[in-house]
């Protein structure tokens, strides 16, 4: 049987590609707008420095003050609420992986499906 489409190593990456598009949807199907997001990536950072060195970020203070929290809670806080972010770069990871081993397309296929990617290869 002849075949038309990428090769196995290209289809891998297309994949991986459509699995990351996919949990990203996920992940920000809560419309938070690109701005706040990042200023959360800058609020686990301040806790994350906070907790290994202990200097207080401004923001992370004054969000702190405004809570009735000591800065040490604020920032477990902060810490706490992005272990979903880090369950579902665990996941992706993991999927990634099973990717890279999968033997054949439809083994990849397979995966995908699992994880309820849609995955089409568009040999035009």
């Amino acid at each position: 049987m002849i075949l038309f489409g990428p090769d196995l190593g290209e289809f891998r990456e297309r994949a991986k590609t459509a699995l990351m598009q996919h949990l990203v949807a996920l992940a920000e199907r809560d419309a938070v707008p690109p701005t706040m997001r990042a200023k959360y990536v800058q609020k686990l950072a301040e806790a994350t420095a906070f907790k290994s060195s202990g200097v207080i970020a401004p923001l992370l203070a004054a969000e702190a003050e405004m809570r009735g929290a000591t800065v040490d809670e604020h920032a477990d806080l902060i810490i706490s609420m992005s272990a979903p972010s880090d369950d579902l770069e665990i996941y992706r990871m993991r999927m990634n992986i099973a990717i890279d081993t999968a033997e054949s397309e439809d083994e990849i296929s397979a995966i995908l499906n699992q994880a309820k990617v849609k995955f089409s290869i568009d040999l035009a």
